[in-house]
C-alpha cells in the first residue's frame, strides 16, 4: 500500500507510467520582498501636503474653495491665493482648461498642477475625505 506521495511517484516511475520533470523549488521571500509601497514611485504622486504651498484655480465640482482650503490646512500644507515661487502644487478641477494665468504661470515656475481627483486621493490616505 502506498502510504504518501513519495511512494505514489516511485510507483508510477518504476512501472513506467509518467515522464518526471523535475521541478524548480519554489523561491522563499522575506517578508520585506512582499512589502508594497502605497503609491507606486514612477508614478510621482504626493502622499501628502505636509510643508507644501497650493493655489487652487477653478470651482472644484466636489467641494467649496474654504473647505478645501481647511483640508489642505489639516493636511499640515499652506494655501496662497497666487502663484509664486515656492509653490509646490497648483490644484485644478479635472475638466480643467490649461489656458488660464495661474497654469502658464505654474508652467513657467516649474510647479506640478494636480487634479481634484488625486487631491481627493491625497485627503483619503489622510483619512480626511470618505466620498
Amino acid at each position: 500500500m502506498m502510504n504518501d506521495r513519495a511512494d505514489y511517484l516511485k510507483f508510477l516511475i518504476d512501472n513506467k507510467k509518467v515522464v518526471v520533470i523535475p521541478v524548480p523549488p519554489k523561491p522563499k521571500f522575506k517578508k520585506k520582498d512582499l512589502e508594497v509601497d502605497p503609491v507606486p514611485s514612477k508614478f510621482n504622486v504626493p502622499t501628502d501636503l505636509k510643508n507644501k504651498q497650493v493655489v487652487f484655480s477653478g470651482t472644484l465640482k466636489r467641494m467649496g474653495r474654504k473647505q478645501a482650503t481647511d483640508l489642505v490646512e489639516q493636511c499640515g500644507g499652506h494655501v496662497v491665493d497666487a502663484m509664486r515661487r515656492g509653490t509646490q502644487y497648483l490644484i485644478v478641477p479635472d475638466n480643467f482648461k490649461h489656458n488660464t494665468n495661474k497654469s502658464e504661470q505654474a508652467k513657467n515656475y516649474g510647479v506640478e498642477v494636480m487634479t481634484e481627483n488625486v487631491f481627493l486621493a491625497i485627503l483619503k490616505l489622510n483619512k480626511l475625505w470618505n466620498s
